[in-house]
């Protein structure tokens, strides 16, 4: 059932974001469960600010999002067009593996109307599978060292543990 599953997986996701580089190496310990506490302020303290009337804008080769009265997105979370993307504290759009709040989470490095977006659900990234949650309050974070809603077992960097 597990090999159906795997080779069905890879099927239906091989669209999906496929390629990324692993930027530094994902802790162990943080393990995510539905009691997780930091979501709830991640997801309310940091969004002060609406992306509504604000711009994308290109900067060499960084993407910066301004606000509606002009000032730059930094150090946040911003839901723009229904998707999430996160700003550093230089105003650029982060991609790849990034941690924030102790939770790892995968922005889309391809260039493209996703470029820079969360992953959520299953991704393949560098030929291995992570999952990471799609309901509101845990949405993006990287699943590690527990089972996932399908049932799943992910390891403490949050690869599928095949069986």
């Amino acid at each position: 059932m597990k090999k159906f599953f795997a080779a069905a997986l890879t099927a239906a996701f091989t669209m999906s974001m496929a390629i990324g580089s692993f930027a530094a190496a994902v802790p162990s310990g943080a393990f995510i469960s539905q009691n997780h506490a930091k979501t709830a302020s991640l997801h309310s303290s940091k969004y002060d600010k609406t992306a509504e009337g604000g711009a994308w804008a290109k900067e060499g080769d960084n993407y910066i999002y301004k606000y509606a009265e002009g000032a730059h997105a930094n150090s946040v979370w911003l839901e723009i067009d229904g998707k999430w993307y996160h700003f550093n504290g230089g105003s650029v759009m982060d991609t790849g593996w990034i941690q924030d709040g102790g939770n790892w989470y995968y922005l889309n490095p391809e260039e493209g109307a996703d470029c820079g977006s969360m992953a959520t659900g299953w991704n393949c990234i560098d030929g291995t599978w992570y999952y990471f949650g799609e309901s509101d309050g845990f949405s993006g974070i990287l699943y590690q060292n527990t089972e996932t809603p399908d049932g799943f077992q992910v390891n403490e960097t949050g690869a599928w543990i095949e069986e």
